[in-house]
């Protein structure tokens, strides 16, 4: 019960923070617990295909991965954790969002708790399997990056579902002729990336390098602003609706 607690703690400072970062009205406490929850439970979804592919795990189970070389590092950081992890976030946003009519900064901003949430249960099991001292450390590093990355791959749905997309070339035209594929599209090339960004994350953990840590804190940094300009450009966008 400590453990869950002092797990509690960053994840209750992270809230406020993004609670008092964005526009008055703009987040509702009982949807954010929502979100919240779902990224929980998202943490079962990769506990289910782990028993239903177990191979999956094992080095050189399906081929994927065999030797601990740069390469199937790589490949190990992408396809078992990043594509996994960032899937079973995905499969959680979904079957909270099945109407798909929050407002785009909401959505963003669920995305962003849907990661944090999953966060939330991984640092209790490291907690519990590593020691109450990793909680900290990974306050600071894994879980604002799950945070991060969230509000990145929201950023991307909330975008894909905005209709009056002004764009005069060809894409853009489709866009606004199909406004399923475009949200399809948009939030296919918001997985893609938060994929990549996850499994380059691990990938650099994974290569212990003396330089590992700075990368590290540069790569969350990177992603915190790149979430920020997303959430700019979300806010000008639906100013009227907002206020």
């Amino acid at each position: 019960m400590w453990i869950f607690f002092l797990t509690l703690v960053p994840v209750t400072i992270y809230c406020f923070i993004i609670w008092f970062s964005m526009p008055i009205g703009s987040i509702h406490i009982g949807k954010c617990l929502k979100w919240f929850v779902a990224g929980c439970v998202s943490v079962s979804f990769l506990l289910w295909f782990r028993w239903l592919f177990p191979e999956w795990f094992i080095p050189g189970g399906i081929g994927f991965f065999s030797d601990s070389t740069e390469d199937n590092l790589f490949w190990l950081s992408l396809g078992q954790i990043g594509l996994i992890e960032e899937s079973a976030k995905g499969l959680a946003f979904l079957l909270v969002n099945r109407n798909g009519k929050e407002h785009p900064i909401t959505i963003m901003v669920g995305m962003g708790m849907v990661g944090l949430g999953f966060a939330f249960v991984e640092n209790i099991s490291y907690a519990k399997d590593m020691g109450e001292s990793v909680i900290w450390v990974r306050s600071f590093t894994a879980m604002p990056f799950h945070l991060v990355i969230g509000l990145i791959w929201g950023w991307w749905i909330a975008s894909g579902g905005i209709k009056d997309w002004s764009g005069r070339s060809r894409l853009g035209i489709w866009a606004r002729r199909n406004p399923f594929g475009k949200s399809f599209l948009w939030g296919l090339c918001g997985m893609i990336l938060v994929v990549f960004l996850h499994g380059l994350y691990d990938f650099n953990l994974f290569m212990k390098s003396p330089s590992s840590t700075t990368l590290m804190f540069m790569q969350i940094l990177l992603c915190l602003w790149v979430a920020y300009l997303g959430a700019t450009d979300l806010v000008k966008k639906n100013r009227k609706s907002i206020f």
